[in-house]
């Protein structure tokens, strides 16, 4: 599937993956994906397999997911779902790995689903709050457990932030995982659970682009807000870096994602994008 998804269909292997996935829901995704691509039908096909074979604690026979592949899907699948919209939300690492199928024919077909969004925080939550079951399959996988459990949380918890930007109502899900009773803070950099923090109050977080945005450049994965259509967001978040996917060539997507300087700088990577976002038409505000 990731073979697939993330880039180009290995027609040699159709029989081989085709046979290893019979009576199963990635068949019935794998052939019409196949066929026609990932339209919203099969999207939805590609959510359902996705959803069984994520489930920590309900794991289906004869399909064995590794925690790395999991979540390289729920990525995957999140970003897909997102495409649709007018702008969305994602980080500079996941951008990449979906950047050489944006514009072209295999480009995904799909709505966006707020339906859809809310059952990934669930799948999210779930694999984090089953700890054993996660630690068991990242032994499977012969990864060292202490090591790779927290850069895991910490990608899961990023996910979330971006669930969270689009559907507000997820960030119940988040604030539980931070600061309820089983929380997994501890888990992660401390610099970032603070930055995430910096609007709580009480129960809520009052989660905004230049928030996540913060705290994503101090785990150095930046947010990214990619415009679809024409003109920018105006969103206010020094750390973020803006990329118009419709009016800047690939050439120039990259100059932003990699400036020529040696470090970093979320503020030149605005800066040439300026005079895209300045000369947008219709534009959303941030609320």
């Amino acid at each position: 599937m990731i073979l697939c998804l993330g880039y180009r269909k290995p027609i040699a292997l159709y029989d081989n993956i085709l046979r290893v996935l019979r009576n199963s829901d990635w068949e019935i995704f794998f052939t019409e994906f196949w066929n026609g691509g990932l339209v919203d039908d099969v999207a939805m096909k590609f959510w359902l397999a996705l959803h069984h074979s994520c489930r920590v604690g309900k794991r289906p026979c004869g399909i064995c997911m590794s925690s790395h592949s999991s979540v390289y899907l729920l990525d995957c699948v999140l970003f897909m779902t997102c495409l649709s919209a007018e702008f969305f939300f994602t980080t500079k690492s996941s951008f990449l790995q979906w950047f050489s199928h944006l514009g072209s024919t295999s480009t995904p077909s799909t709505t966006f689903s707020e339906e859809r969004v809310r059952c990934l925080t669930d799948l999210v939550e779930e694999t984090v709050r089953y700890k054993k079951q996660t630690l068991s399959l990242i032994k499977e996988s012969n990864i060292n457990p202490e090591y790779y459990h927290p850069l895991l949380v910490l990608k899961l918890v990023m996910l979330l932030c971006l669930v969270c930007l689009k559907v507000p109502d997820c960030c119940k899900v988040l604030h539980r995982l931070l600061f309820g009773s089983k929380n997994v803070a501890s888990l992660l950099p401390k610099k970032f659970v603070s930055d995430l923090a910096k609007r709580k109050k009480r129960r809520d977080l009052n989660l905004n682009a230049d928030v996540v945005a913060e705290a994503f450049i101090s785990v150095e994965d930046p947010l990214l807000i990619v415009s679809m259509e024409n003109g920018s967001p105006r969103i206010h978040a020094p750390d973020a870096i803006f990329v118009d996917v419709r009016r800047c060539s690939r050439e120039e997507i990259m100059d932003v994602l990699f400036p020529t300087e040696k470090t970093h700088s979320a503020s030149d990577s605005n800066e040439v994008l300026s005079e895209t976002e300045s000369s947008s038409g219709n534009t959303e505000h941030e609320k």
